[in-house]
């Protein structure tokens, strides 16, 4: 592993570390709300689509950090909804919601915008291009129901911190329609959707929730919405890295990089085996970890953890990354499996190998039983779908070198038949090709070994299918051995004929 340095320093902010988290979601974000003057922008016109709940997509001059990530357009729909890189004109205002993410939402309601008139626009202040401000304008909108109550409102995006405003200009408090709005931003990560909800309480004042999420903002609430009613949404300064990728994936090393951020003094990192225990925690200045070849463990599933270290009193959230090791190539023959010791049950599956139900990756199916064997307690089950595929590890002899024997027993001839052969595309099973196809005696264990001679050049792995004729009919494989081929190869596939 790569030896890094920890001055003492460091060392402190590290022990300062773990109390002092703060993150990049949207809830993470600080709110507040102030009063001042609403001053309308002469900005480009915003087509939108004339249906209803139409909207247009605007191609951001400058990518905006929203929530840690550059976003490079936003989708503006005249029904007060604005999403970053993504498109949902829906008026069904729900800010928790698991579909409608990224979202700036500075009035969320069923409202219209369909002339110059009533008009979505925006302008780029870059007259000082290192704090460029991104104003978005909705003028004399209208609820779909009275197009007499105008509103006015703006979303502000400051690029040189991040930091949004939503400020409001005249109408709020002459709403008499009907109206469920909601006010606030969200993000998604993962499952889960974080949010801020703002509810109105007068001219620049409001209460916020990050766990509620008020979406039947009506009329009396609105009309707290006094002209230059500004509320405010301040990111964190110390992020997260984003954009982590995962490289030079082999079976005992590995490499993760991710963006760098500005405010980083560098980098917390820790790894383990997944499930396990950490490793010690280090502190690194580059945006790259690579695990040297003979650092990780063959076929292993691993957790990668890091934060940013701003600095003394401020680390980011931690954000975590998977992934397995590749199988190493088998390098000793002659190699067996006899699948004896992988457990038994509908979960239990012989590491390194792959399994493909219809052509489709399988976590269930075949599967390692105790009901039949040669060698007790396991053997390689086949049940349950007409076309199931067994992908052997990766051997260092391309498989044209090699010999496999193995046991196969059948429930009956509903079973099918079975085909040994391979895959002429790695990873990809409706590209099998079957060499041999067995129709075998039914209820009886029979021994078989194939001579895998004819697979082409630079193949790695050899395969076995169940051909079946329906569901719920049965094969057991067991006891696979791996070998060279013999200098002196018997004939195989002998046939009589009558030739009188």
């Amino acid at each position: 592993m790569k030896k890094k340095f920890i001055f003492l320093m460091m060392f402190c902010m590290i022990m300062l570390h773990s109390n002092m988290l703060s993150a990049q979601h949207a809830n993470d974000y600080q709110v507040s709300a102030s009063i001042g003057t609403y001053t309308p922008i002469m900005g480009t016109f915003l087509t939108t689509s004339t249906a209803d709940d139409g909207g247009a997509t605007l191609t951001l001059p400058v990518p905006f950090n929203y929530c840690g990530s550059n976003r490079s357009s936003l989708y503006i729909t005249p029904n007060g909804i604005l999403i970053f890189d993504a498109t949902s004109s829906s008026y069904d205002n729900a800010l928790a919601s698991a579909t409608r993410c990224n979202v700036l939402a500075p009035f969320w309601d069923d409202l219209e915008a369909l002339t110059t008139n009533n008009s979505i626009s925006w302008e780029l202040d870059d007259t000082d291009p290192a704090n460029s401000i991104l104003t978005i304008q909705y003028k004399d909108v209208f609820r779909r129901s009275n197009s007499s109550e105008l509103l006015n409102f703006q979303v502000k995006l400051y690029y040189a911190t991040g930091k949004i405003e939503f400020v409001y200009g005249a109408g709020f408090d002459g709403i008499t329609e009907t109206t469920t709005a909601s006010i606030g931003i969200n993000s998604r990560r993962a499952s889960t959707t974080y949010f801020v909800s703002i509810t109105p309480t007068g001219p620049g004042t409001m209460t916020y929730s990050t766990s509620t999420a008020n979406n039947s903002i009506d009329a009396t609430v609105a009309a707290h919405i006094a002209s230059g009613t500004t509320y405010t949404f301040e990111p964190p300064a110390c992020v997260f890295p984003n954009n982590m990728v995962l490289s030079g994936v082999s079976d005992d090393g590995a490499t993760i990089t991710w963006d760098v951020n500005n405010n980083a003094l560098g980098w917390l990192v820790s790894y383990m085996e997944t499930g396990g225990t950490w490793s010690d925690e280090e502190f690194i200045t580059t945006n790259e970890y690579i695990w040297d070849e003979g650092d990780l463990t063959p076929s292993t599933p691993y957790t990668f953890r890091i934060a940013t270290l701003c600095d003394v009193i401020d680390t980011s959230n931690y954000v975590d990354l998977t992934f397995t090791t590749m199988c190493p190539f088998i390098m000793t023959l002659p190699w067996s499996e006899n699948f004896d010791t992988h457990g038994t049950g509908e979960t239990a599956f012989a590491p390194c190998w792959e399994r493909y139900n219809n052509n489709t990756p399988s976590t269930e199916n075949p599967y390692i039983i105790d009901d039949e064997n040669v060698s007790a307690p396991g053997a390689m089950y086949f049940s349950d779908s007409r076309s199931l595929t067994l992908v052997s590890p990766p051997f260092e002899e391309d498989v044209n070198q090699l010999a496999v024997s193995f046991w196969l027993m059948r429930e009956g001839a509903s079973s099918g038949t079975f085909s040994v052969g391979y895959l002429a595309t790695s990873g990809d099973p409706s590209s099998f090709v079957a060499m041999t196809t067995l129709d075998i005696a039914s209820d009886t264990w029979v021994e078989n070994t194939i001579y895998l001679s004819s697979v082409p050049t630079g193949v790695k792995q050899f395969a076995f299918r169940q051909n079946q004729e329906s569901i719920y009919w049965y094969y057991w494989l067991d006891d696979v051995t791996v070998d060279y081929l013999p200098d002196c190869i018997f004939p195989m596939n002998l046939t009589a004929s009558d030739n009188r």
